[in-house]
């Protein structure tokens, strides 16, 4: 257990000696955490319901949600970023987003995926026991 205490501390000076509020950040990733999978269950709720407005709103405040602790660490850090890192964490992130709610806008796409959900949806679905074998088995 001590190994992980030190190895704890270590990541808490390093982060102090950036000029990065240990506490933020923290306190910014444990309120990010949950509201993560609520918006993920707004995109698959707005998948589900063939709703793409739903969609893009979750898709959206995901990546947002997704990457506010560390733009906290980005921007409140001592040290200045790289340019290339910038483009990497930021940029790429808009353009694959911003691709992938281009593509929900396309109704052939989005037909064939959604063919494919409840295709392979059906596989997943159970059939009810029968009432009768279930009596059997009570007895």
């Amino acid at each position: 257990m001590g190994f992980v205490r030190s190895f704890i501390e270590g990541l808490w000076n390093d982060a102090i000696s950036y000029g990065v509020s240990p506490q933020i950040f923290v306190a910014m990733y444990l309120i990010t955490w949950p509201m993560w999978y609520y918006t993920m269950w707004w995109v698959v709720s707005g998948w589900h319901r063939k709703d793409r407005s739903r969609m893009r709103k979750g898709v959206w405040s995901n990546r947002v949600v997704t990457v506010a602790p560390y733009v906290y660490v980005m921007l409140a850090g001592g040290t200045a970023m790289p340019w290339k890192w910038w483009a990497f964490t930021v940029v790429l992130p808009i353009a694959t987003t911003t691709l992938f709610l281009h593509k929900i806008k396309n109704d052939e796409w989005m037909e064939k995926w959604w063919e494919f959900y409840k295709k392979n949806l059906a596989r997943f679905r159970f059939k009810k026991a029968d009432q009768n074998t279930d009596k059997e088995v009570n007895q």
